[in-house]
């Protein structure tokens, strides 16, 4: 499970994190369509959570987005 999805669960939902960091949902909202939390609101995030800082860093990796461009494109 990534950070985002585990601390909503945390704390039942975007709202409820929201008013924990003094931030709004829609701010919240654009991590989970995303699929991380920005890399200086994780210890923010952990405290609000009660977790430990470095298990929400392992967790906050960014989704895979599949092959490179590079890759993907026909040789000139």
């Amino acid at each position: 499970m990534d950070a985002i999805t585990y601390a909503l669960k945390k704390t039942n939902g975007s709202a409820a994190l929201a008013q924990k960091l003094g931030m709004s949902r829609q701010r919240v909202d654009n991590w989970r369509r995303r699929g991380a939390i920005p890399p200086g609101q994780v210890i923010a995030v952990a405290q609000a959570i009660d977790c430990d800082p470095m298990e929400l860093y392992q967790r906050n990796q960014p989704p895979a987005t599949g092959e490179s461009r590079s890759a993907s494109r026909a040789p000139a």
